[in-house]
C-alpha cells in the first residue's frame, strides 16, 4: 500500500512538474512572439511617419481627400467579403491533432480566400463606374477604384498567409516579410512618385503591386506545403458558418470607432473636430500597444487552453492584460501635457483634457476583447457579433443623447458607455457559458493603484514642463510601490523578476567588462512572469 502510494505520488509530482515546465516555455515564447509581432508593428508606424514630408511634398490636399475616400470604398467593400475564414482556421486547427487533417483545414481555408477574393475583384471591375460616381459625384476616379477593388481581393489570400503563419506562431518569418513588404511598397511610392509622376494613383498602384506579390508568394508557399486535393467544401463551408458572424461583427466596429464623427460633424466646429481627432488618436495607443499581444494570443489561445494547466494560463492572461494597459493609461494620463507642449502648436493643446478618457475607454476595450474570445473558444462566433452589436447600439443611443448637449465631452461619454456595456456583457455571458477563475482581487489592485498613482499629476498640475515630467516618473514609480505594497506579485512572479533582473546585471556586466560573466543564468534557469514555483500555487 505504502509503495502504491509514493509510486501514485511520485507520479503526480512528475505530471505537475512537466506541465509547469511546459507552462514556462509557453510563456517564454509568448513573450518572444509578441516582440517579433510589435517590431513588425512600429517599423511600419515609423516608415508611414518619416515619409510623410515627401507625400506631402508631391501630393496636394485634395489628392489626400481623393485618398481617404478611397479607404473609406476600401472600407465598406471589406465588410462585404469579410468571412473571417483565418480567425476559423484557428479553431479547427487547434481542435484536431491529425496532421492530415490540419492540412486540409489549411488549404481548404486558402482557397476560400481566394474565392472571396476572386468575386470581389470582379465585382470591383464590373461596379467601379457607378462606386465612383456614388463617391465622388462623377467617374472621374473610376480606374483608382477599379485598382483599390481588384487590390482587395488579392489581399485575401495575401492577408491569410500572415495569419498562417500566426498559426504556426512563425513570428520571425511573420516580423521580416512584413518588414519586406513595407520596403517594396515605399520603394515602389518614391518611384512612382518622384520619377514616374504617378501622383495620387501612387498609393493605390504600390498597394496593387506589393499585395500581389504576397499573394504569390503565399500561394507558393502554402501549395508546396498541403495539396490542393485536400481541399474540403464541407469544411468550407464550417467556415463559413464560424467565420460569418465575425464578419457581421465588423460593420458594428466601424460604428463603434466612427460613428461619432458622424454626430460630432453637426455638432461641434471643426476646429473642435479636428481637436477631437488628435487626442483620439492619442488615445488610441492603448488598443494600439495590445495588437502585438492578440496578434499571437488569438492565433494560439485554443491550444492554450487545452494544455495541461492552460485555463489557469487564460485567466492569469487577462490579469496582466489589465496591468499592461492600466500602466500604459497612468503614462499616457501623467505625461500627455509635456507631450503635446513639445510636439504641437498651442492651439492643439487642450487635445490633453480628453487623451485619457479616450485611453481609459479602450482599455475597458480592449478587455471586452479579451472576455468575448471565451465565445469563440466554445464555437460560439454568433455571440462575439451580438456583443459587437450591443455595444455598437448603446454608442449611437448615447452619441444621439449625450453629444448635441455636451458636444466632445459627450461623445467621449458615449464611448465609454458603449465599450463598457460590451465588455460587462462579455464577461457575464462567458463565466454562464465557460467560467474561468480569473483573479478578480488582484484586478482590484491594479485599478486602486492605478488611480492612486495617478493622482498627484492630476491633483498638483504643474505648469512647468520639467516639474510635469518629474512629476509623472515619480507618479509611474509609485504605481509599481503601491503593487509592491499590497503585495500583488506572487511568489512565482516576485522570483521571476529577480531572474530577470539578474540576468540583465549579468549581461551588462559582460559588455562592459568585455567578457562573459560565468554565474550568468541560462534562458532556462530564467522562471517566467505568472509560473510558480513547483509545490506552490497562488
Amino acid at each position: 500500500m505504502t509503495l502504491d502510494f509514493t509510486k501514485g505520488l511520485e507520479l503526480v509530482m512528475a505530471d505537475t512538474a512537466t506541465a509547469v515546465a511546459g507552462n514556462q516555455s509557453l510563456v517564454r515564447q509568448m513573450l518572444k512572439s509578441t516582440s517579433y509581432y510589435s517590431v513588425a508593428i512600429v517599423v511600419q508606424r515609423v516608415v508611414s511617419i518619416l515619409m510623410l514630408p515627401l507625400y506631402t511634398r508631391y501630393l496636394t490636399r485634395a489628392d489626400y481627400g481623393v485618398l481617404e475616400l478611397l479607404e473609406l470604398v476600401l472600407t465598406l467593400a471589406s465588410l462585404l467579403v469579410s468571412v473571417q475564414l483565418s480567425t476559423a482556421l484557428f479553431y479547427y486547427y487547434h481542435h484536431t491533432q491529425n496532421e492530415n487533417e490540419r492540412r486540409r483545414n489549411v488549404i481548404t481555408a486558402f482557397f476560400g480566400t481566394v474565392i472571396f477574393g476572386m468575386a470581389a475583384a470582379i465585382a470591383g471591375v464590373v461596379f467601379a463606374s457607378g462606386i465612383s460616381r456614388l463617391v465622388f459625384g462623377s467617374a472621374t476616379y473610376e480606374g483608382l477604384v477599379r485598382i483599390v477593388l481588384v487590390g482587395l481581393g488579392l489581399s485575401l489570400p495575401a492577408e491569410f498567409g500572415f495569419s498562417s503563419l500566426r498559426l504556426q506562431n512563425r513570428a520571425q518569418a511573420f516580423m521580416m516579410i512584413t518588414i519586406g513588404r513595407v520596403l517594396l511598397n515605399v520603394t515602389l511610392n518614391v518611384v512612382f512618385l518622384t520619377a514616374l509622376g504617378f501622383g495620387v494613383s501612387t498609393m493605390p498602384w504600390s498597394s496593387l503591386i506589393t499585395t500581389c506579390c504576397l499573394t504569390i508568394f503565399f500561394a507558393r508557399v502554402t501549395l508546396a506545403e498541403n495539396s490542393p486535393s485536400l481541399f474540403h467544401p464541407p469544411t468550407l463551408w464550417k467556415m463559413v458558418l464560424y467565420g460569418l458572424p465575425l464578419g457581421i461583427s465588423t460593420a458594428g466596429e466601424v460604428i463603434l470607432h466612427f460613428g461619432d464623427r458622424l454626430f460630432l460633424s453637426k455638432a461641434v466646429t471643426l476646429t473642435d473636430l479636428g481637436l477631437y481627432g488628435l487626442a483620439y488618436k492619442l488615445g488610441m495607443m492603448v488598443s494600439f500597444a495590445t495588437i502585438p499581444f492578440f496578434n499571437y494570443w488569438n492565433s494560439q489561445m485554443i491550444g492554450i487552453v487545452l494544455r495541461p494547466r492552460g485555463e489557469q494560463t487564460y485567466a492569469r492572461g487577462a490579469t496582466y492584460l489589465l496591468l499592461g494597459q492600466t500602466f500604459l493609461v497612468l503614462l499616457i494620463t501623467v505625461f500627455i501635457d509635456p507631450v503635446l507642449a513639445i510636439l504641437v502648436e498651442p492651439s492643439f493643446r487642450q487635445a490633453a483634457l480628453f487623451v485619457p478618457w479616450v485611453g481609459l475607454a479602450y482599455l475597458v476595450r480592449g478587455m471586452g476583447t479579451y472576455w468575448s474570445n471565451t465565445f469563440l473558444l466554445i464555437n460560439r462566433p454568433a455571440l462575439v457579433a451580438q456583443v459587437t452589436w450591443v455595444g455598437s447600439g448603446s454608442c449611437l443611443l448615447a452619441y444621439a443623447t449625450l453629444i448635441p448637449r455636451f458636444g466632445l465631452w459627450g461623445a467621449i461619454a458615449a464611448t465609454l458607455l458603449g465599450f463598457a456595456l460590451m465588455a460587462s456583457f462579455a464577461l457575464w455571458k462567458g463565466q454562464r457559458l465557460r467560467p474561468f477563475q480569473y483573479e478578480y482581487g488582484r484586478w482590484a489592485k491594479i485599478l486602486v493603484c492605478g488611480a492612486l498613482a495617478v493622482l498627484p499629476s492630476v491633483l498638483l498640475h504643474p505648469s512647468r514642463i520639467t516639474t510635469q515630467i518629474a512629476l509623472g516618473i515619480a507618479s509611474s514609480g509609485l504605481f509599481l510601490v503601491l503593487l509592491w505594497a499590497l503585495r500583488f506579485p506572487t511568489d512565482g512572479e516576485t522570483q521571476t523578476l529577480a531572474d530577470i533582473l539578474r540576468k540583465l546585471l549579468s549581461k551588462s556586466m559582460a559588455l562592459l567588462g568585455g567578457h562573459t560573466t560565468a554565474a550568468e543564468p541560462t534562458l532556462a534557469s530564467v522562471q517566467p512572469l505568472g509560473e510558480e514555483r513547483a509545490g506552490t500555487d497562488d
